[in-house]
């Protein structure tokens, strides 16, 4: 479109925390309606991933969202024809209100507080969430009949009838129950095998969708929304990927020991360049998902976000050190009489403790309905918090244990492989995000680059096991003996992490995804700096591998315990108050601002009623 154009329609804006769900459904049902509109939406908080619940309900009344994404206001502004042109700004929720730019409450300007349908179905896990996602589009679609009231560019128009009859307006027959709502009215559900048919058939179209147009793993949940997540193939089998390689990189290493000996060739400062270029092609993506911007809200989750980053940088590498310790000087030394094979082991795992993880913690996040936001945050925070203390770690821990250890090697490794791809992700995604938008750049930047992140991950795996080929068909046990302290580690700082954010009354949106990222490793770097610094032969870079072997399985069944643990946590912040009250001022304080149920300021703006 024109930007300059004089025939461009009036603009019409949604604007709500986090463009997931209420915003979206607001822009859909206002687009439809009013052709007389140009219709957008955005969020002050943004996440990645629009609510696939908000999709389905939109989908049963015969209107087609799924092409929409999360965005900025400033995402959003660069696909108006013109700013002039906005003749009806909504916030739907108070944070939005209360952030609303002063230029756009100078438009027409309506605040409609409309209730957050993945709040409600959080606190009624009993039933259908759909419920109230239908309710709440049907309190947005009737106010969105009224929008000629705030605006004089529909004046004398009629809205659009929507192509479909609501669900939720049906009247139920048969045996049905009625839900309150938090208003106190109820909300009737419909005839059992009419909800089931139309849902899962809605469902199906839109997780077809969502699967063709995912381009991020970062899910909003900054209003603690459900939604259906799927890990992708690979990352769910990736223990079986790393088998694979294992088998087929020992083999080449064993039977064509001359492979292992050309490779070695192409060195430079000690450090393998075909593994160097592969471990750039796999680092690249995953630091240029990393949304910097985001430190500035660490203000907002201080609770979780400081809980975490103990645990990453206070505890873990110190835990995975003593349990180094133990196995590898006490309890395997007669299995492993070889000292100094025992001592790079020991100097793998710690490589592997002190490195928190940076990409996996989407999917982990994901799978248990995690804060989206908060995530972001965190893992922009880890990876600041890692530059300056990942060297100072593993060099104090490794010196501590009397490994040698090339200081000038790991600088380097470090800067090749932390500092160069960041500095070149975040230059890369600031000036295309500058250009462009959030969704431009993960089509065309980071999905195609998706694939060659897998192949890059399965050679440099093939190349780590041509090299330890030898090693493992001589001594297959060590696999065995190194995944039991890694397990013990993954396992206890879960336990601990959870007990603590458990304790501290932290929300499950929050604490979960604090669990998991406290829990699983930044692998990546930790076998990068291995080979780097000690070879692709040694048994530090075989430690980290066993540590890739690991995670995945285990990382799963941790995120099965948390969801399973999800309700006795929630139950538990409900009577924190007489529990432990002194927590919960603690918890409140250190909470973020405004979550929906709050009003943080007052809105002096023309404000409309919540129940329409």
């Amino acid at each position: 479109m024109d930007h300059a154009s004089k025939d461009a329609k009036p603009i019409f804006f949604a604007l709500c925390t986090a463009n997931a769900c209420r915003s979206q459904m607001a822009e859909a049902l206002a687009r439809y309606k009013w052709p007389q509109l140009d219709c957008y939406s955005a969020g002050v908080k943004p996440g990645l991933q629009v609510d696939p619940n908000a999709l389905i309900v939109l989908k049963e009344i015969g209107i087609d969202h799924s092409t929409s994404y999360n965005k900025t206001i400033e995402d959003a502004e660069k696909l108006f024809p013109t700013k002039e042109k906005v003749a009806l700004v909504l916030t739907v929720c108070d944070n939005a209100a209360n952030e609303c730019p002063t230029y756009l409450r100078s438009k027409a300007y309506v605040h409609h507080a409309f209730r957050d349908p993945p709040r409600i179905a959080q606190e009624h896990p009993d039933n259908d969430p759909l419920i109230y996602y239908r309710e709440i589009r049907d309190e947005i679609s009737t106010f969105i009949d009224t929008l000629p009231q705030y605006t004089p560019v529909l004046k004398n128009c009629t809205p659009v009838p929507l192509p479909m009859a609501s669900l939720s307006g049906r009247e139920s027959s048969t045996e049905s129950s009625a839900v309150p709502s938090e208003s106190g009215a109820t909300v009737p559900t419909v005839k059992l095998e009419d909800m089931v048919c139309h849902k899962v058939e809605v469902a199906m179209e839109i997780m077809k969708d969502l699967d063709n147009n995912t381009n991020s793993l970062v899910a909003n949940s900054t209003n603690n929304e459900k939604k259906v997540v799927k890990i992708s193939f690979f990352e769910k089998y990736l223990t079986v990927w790393v088998l694979l390689c294992m088998i087929i990189g020992g083999l080449i290493g064993y039977y064509v020991p001359s492979v292992a000996e050309t490779l070695a060739k192409a060195q430079f400062y000690s450090i393998n360049a075909i593994v160097a270029v592969l471990l750039w092609l796999m680092m690249f993506p995953m630091m240029a998902q990393i949304d910097f911007a985001a430190i500035l809200r660490v203000r907002e989750n201080p609770g979780a976000i400081g809980l975490t980053s103990t645990v990453n940088y206070l505890i873990q590498p110190f835990t995975m050190y003593g349990l180094a310790l133990l196995f590898f000087r006490a309890i395997y030394t007669s299995v492993i009489p070889d000292n100094d094979l025992r001592d790079s082991y020991i100097a793998g795992l710690i490589l592997l403790g002190a490195a928190p993880c940076t990409a996996m913690v989407f999917v982990w996040s994901l799978l248990t309905n995690g804060d989206g936001a908060y995530t972001l945050v965190q893992v922009a925070f880890n990876d600041l918090l890692m530059l300056g203390l990942y060297v100072p770690i593993c060099g104090g821990l490794i010196g501590a244990s009397n490994i040698a250890l090339p200081w000038d090697l790991i600088a380097i490794a470090v800067a090749i492989f932390i500092v160069a791809p960041l500095v070149l992700a975040v230059s890369i995604r600031s000036v295309i995000l500058r250009i462009k938008n959030e969704k431009f750049f993960h089509d065309r930047i980071i999905a195609p680059f998706k694939p060659v992140t897998i192949i890059a991950l399965l050679l440099t795996l093939i190349l780590i096991f041509i090299f330890q080929g030898k090693t493992i068909a001589e001594k297959p046990l060590h696999i065995v003996l190194l995944a039991i302290p890694i397990s013990l580690q993954t396992c206890i700082i879960f336990v601990l992490t959870y007990s603590l954010g458990y304790w501290g009354c932290i929300d499950h949106s929050r604490l979960a995804p604090a669990a998991l990222i406290s829990t699983s490793n930044f692998f990546e770097l930790a076998v990068a700096v291995a080979i780097s610094l000690y070879g692709l032969e040694s048994g530090a870079a075989l430690a980290t591998v066993v540590g890739v072997l690991v995670e995945v399985p285990l990382m799963l069944a941790l995120v099965w315990i948390c969801n399973k643990l999800q309700n006795r946590l929630q139950q538990r912040i409900k009577q924190c108050d007489t529990l432990c009250p002194w927590s919960k001022q603690i918890t409140q304080k250190l909470a973020s601002g405004c979550n929906g149920k709050t009003n943080c300021c007052n809105v002096t703006t023309m404000t409309v009623s919540s129940n329409v």
